[in-house]
């Protein structure tokens, strides 16, 4: 479990790779070492997308459509 601090750390560590408004997509590391795409909204939730599997336009995609079904 991770304590609030090192939660802190890892928000800080985060590359920002888009801003939409409503939402953010940043590029971290696992705790593993593997690159992953973290979808940040502004309702609080997150969604995570592991870069091995899913490319960057892939994921810009995801969001993009989830913005205009809610526009």
């Amino acid at each position: 479990m991770l304590t609030d601090l090192q939660t802190e750390i890892i928000k800080i560590m985060r590359l920002v790779i888009e801003n939409y408004g409503d939402c953010k997509i940043f590029r971290d590391k696992s705790p593993d070492g593997i690159p992953r795409y973290v979808v940040e909204w502004n309702d609080g939730s997150n969604q995570i997308y592991n870069a091995a599997w899913y490319h960057l336009k892939t994921v810009k995609n995801f969001v993009e459509e989830k913005l205009n079904d809610t526009i």
